[in-house]
């Protein structure tokens, strides 16, 4: 069984700043003895041949991928720099059907948040999705996973707990055990077949509350002189056509070890 976190923020989020590097994120999952784990920053696939060497030092399976607004956002494993690019989810049902090789999670599709959450088009695009996303944010009392476990049900999708880590303790929340050999081909199959299952619990209030207040701390730093800035990365084997398509001038990548 391969331990596995799909759904984790790292250092040049484009929405989110985040303190810690890819490579700290990695430390701390092999710590915690994961196998797998998916890198997904909003709108931007960060993966460096670094970092997937040093992966592979930790004898960790490390998975590509983007969390993208499309109407709602939306997880895409196994993920190409191009899908930066996608704008709607009629884009995504095309672009699927050349890339069998990715894997589409609706990510917390029916919290209130409408600018962020898919709400109805999780209904009218169920046809995309491979999964079905259980935020690890939920308590006993109040739960917006409960629609969305109605609709992994509905049409036999998996129901895929997921952590959403912008801070390194967020690792300890929610996660998943995969029967599957360590390949992503082999990872993908085994979810779509259910060869897997969630460990999730409701939260406190108070672990929630202190969940947040450490996030927004961390983000706050953005905004002082000394943190360092909030980079932006080179795509690895970007297409001319889709570079042509960036609209901002690309910035060196400052990604090392060392940051």
């Amino acid at each position: 069984m391969l331990k596995a976190t799909l759904h984790t923020h790292l250092q040049g989020d484009h929405d989110d700043y985040i303190g810690h590097t890819g490579f700290e994120l990695l430390d701390y999952a092999k710590k915690l003895n994961f196998d797998v784990v998916a890198f997904s920053a909003h709108e931007r696939v960060i993966i460096t041949e670094d970092l997937k060497q040093y992966a592979r030092s930790l004898d960790i399976l490390l998975i590509p991928g983007i969390e993208i607004n499309l109407g709602g956002h939306v997880l895409i494993l196994n993920a190409h720099p191009e899908t930066q690019y996608l704008k709607t989810l009629e884009d995504l049902r095309s672009y699927r059907l050349n890339h069998p090789e990715i894997f589409i999670i609706a990510a917390h599709p029916f919290f209130p948040q409408s600018s962020m959450c898919l709400q109805l088009n999780a209904h009218r695009y169920i046809d995309v999705f491979d999964g079905i996303e259980q935020s690890w944010f939920y308590t006993e009392w109040f739960n917006f996973n409960k629609k969305a476990e109605s609709l992994a049900k509905q049409h036999n999708l998996p129901y895929i707990a997921t952590s959403d880590v912008h801070i390194l303790e967020m690792l300890h929340l929610d996660y998943v055990f995969i029967d599957a050999e360590k390949s992503i081909e082999a990872v993908f199959e085994a979810m779509r077949s259910k060869r897997f299952y969630s460990i999730s619990y409701p939260k406190s209030l108070f672990q929630m509350i202190k969940i947040f207040a450490k996030m927004n701390l961390v983000n706050a730093k953005r905004y002082l002189p000394w943190s360092p800035p909030h980079f932006i990365f080179d795509h690895e084997r970007i297409s001319r056509h889709h570079q042509s398509q960036s609209q901002t001038k690309p910035k060196a990548n400052y990604l090392s070890r060392g940051i």
